[in-house]
């Protein structure tokens, strides 16, 4: 074999090579972290003040999680509370689940967690009273 041929046979293999980590690359799913990425982008704003208005309440939002459910304990100050929270897996978003926030006589509200799967879980939860956002997010393990 002459130095010609290894030549072409180097460039060849590299060729192949290349193109089996395109085709490869191509075929892999790369979900996003959010569908509306830029959309929420422009309402971050808003988020951070709903923050900073949950860590000014002398009685805050308590997170209490089971092998059963996960408690979610509102201050008792607060009434007509509307709003969402949102289970969000950050490995899969397919798995993410949003639950509106429907609380007793008490301020709290529990949630079934037998369907969702055992992981890291990030809960969001975004409430509104008399016109006054709030928002809290807390990693819970499954």
């Amino acid at each position: 074999m002459n130095w010609g041929l290894r030549i072409f046979l180097l460039y060849a293999s590299f060729v192949v090579m290349i193109v089996g980590f395109a085709v490869a690359a191509s075929m892999h799913k790369f979900p996003l972290v959010t569908e509306n990425y830029y959309d929420k982008e422009l309402v971050f704003e808003s988020q951070i003040q709903a923050e900073k208005n949950a860590n000014t309440l002398t009685e805050g939002l308590k997170i209490a999680n089971t092998d059963e459910k996960v408690q979610f304990t509102f201050p008792k100050s607060q009434k007509n509370i509307s709003g969402d929270i949102l289970f969000y897996s950050p490995s899969d978003n397919s798995k993410d689940q949003k639950f509106p926030i429907k609380v007793d006589a008490e301020n709290t509200q529990s949630i079934d967690i037998q369907n969702l799967r055992k992981g890291f879980w990030r809960v969001k939860v975004g409430w509104k009273v008399d016109e006054k956002e709030f928002y809290k997010e807390e990693i819970i393990v499954l």
